[in-house]
């Protein structure tokens, strides 16, 4: 059966608005040089799916952080699931950020040149420049500053967050066939 032309261009649209997706996207403080954009794509029937993205001067932050803060909000990465059809950095509404007073050791030209030191959320050093950012990564924690978030992701080995692979389904398959052969006797 041929499809007529009108109808091509009918069936085109159809796929097209179920396949749409819509954008929302905040630029974030401190220095409106972040945007969180989060990506609704629908799905007929079901549930549409959310996809939440960081940029900082336009370029994507990679999945390398469970927890990301910038100035007084705070994202957790979240990976799909049929549970969950929220996948990337999500804003945690709940989270009241008041940023923490500076105490310890000051922040030194060393520090700021190689873009990051190790601390808790709680723990900032005065010093550390507006700009940068909390993340977290299991027990990794630290104040980078977000121009050097590959450098330190790459001197630290860390690896974009997956979904675990699925465990291989254990279980046994039994198949028996019988073979039966009847044969004239001699």
């Amino acid at each position: 059966m041929r499809m007529r032309p009108h109808r091509k261009a009918l069936a085109a649209c159809v796929v097209c608005a179920l396949i749409t997706a819509c954008a929302t996207t905040t630029r974030l403080t401190p220095d409106e040089q972040w945007e969180y954009t989060v990506t609704e794509s629908q799905r007929l029937g079901r549930a549409p799916l959310k996809t939440g993205a960081l940029r900082f001067r336009e370029r994507q932050i990679p999945s390398y952080f469970s927890t990301v803060v910038i100035g007084s909000r705070r994202f957790e990465y979240v990976i799909r699931s049929d549970a969950e059809p929220f996948a990337g950095y999500r804003l945690d509404e709940e989270w009241n950020g008041d940023p923490p007073e500076p105490e310890g050791e000051s922040v030194g030209r060393t520090v700021r040149n190689r873009g990051w030191y190790f601390a808790g959320y709680g723990e900032v050093r005065p010093g550390t420049p507006d700009g940068w950012i909390w993340i977290q990564r299991e027990n990794l924690e630290a104040w980078v500053d977000p121009t050097a978030i590959e450098t330190f992701a790459e001197t630290h080995h860390l690896a974009a967050i997956h979904r675990p692979p699925t465990p291989p389904r254990t279980g046994v398959r039994v198949s028996v066939s019988v073979r039966q052969t009847f044969g004239t006797r001699r």
